[in-house]
């Protein structure tokens, strides 16, 4: 028990606990507004990724690197400018297999997420470990 307790006091795990969560909003989001609302694949992706993204950066910040640089809101658009242009990439990618091979698209949305937030990782670690001037 106390080699589990200590694994989760690291921040790789922390991280990845929260960012479950965060993947867990996400996909419900998406889910109410592709089959309720009929909204389209993409808009849906992006609003539900929008809407992750804000979850998981309050989440991180206050349970995994709590000595923040940064505002909220600043934080929040550097987490959506660094995911954002993988996120962009993932879902032109998205796109073509869907229409291309009919590829079920929570398949592709669960690569496209954990890719981007796996990145978003290390994007935080190096921005408030090192010091940088914004």
């Amino acid at each position: 028990m106390e080699y589990i307790k200590n694994l989760f006091k690291k921040h790789i795990f922390k991280y990845w606990f929260f960012l479950l969560f965060g993947i867990i909003v996400d996909y419900c989001i998406y889910t109410i507004l592709y089959y309720k609302f009929h909204l389209h694949i993409i808009p849906s992706n992006y609003i539900s990724f929008s809407i992750g993204t804000f979850v998981n950066v309050v989440l991180i910040r206050n349970f995994v690197f709590k000595r923040f640089k940064f505002w909220l809101l600043k934080d929040f658009l550097l987490s959506l400018l660094t995911n954002g242009f993988v996120f962009f990439i993932w879902i032109i990618f998205l796109s073509y297999f869907i229409n291309n091979f009919y590829i079920n698209h929570y398949i592709w949305k669960t690569i496209v997420i954990t890719c981007t937030f796996f990145i978003n990782y290390f994007t935080r670690k190096y921005l408030f470990t090192h010091k940088i001037i914004w």
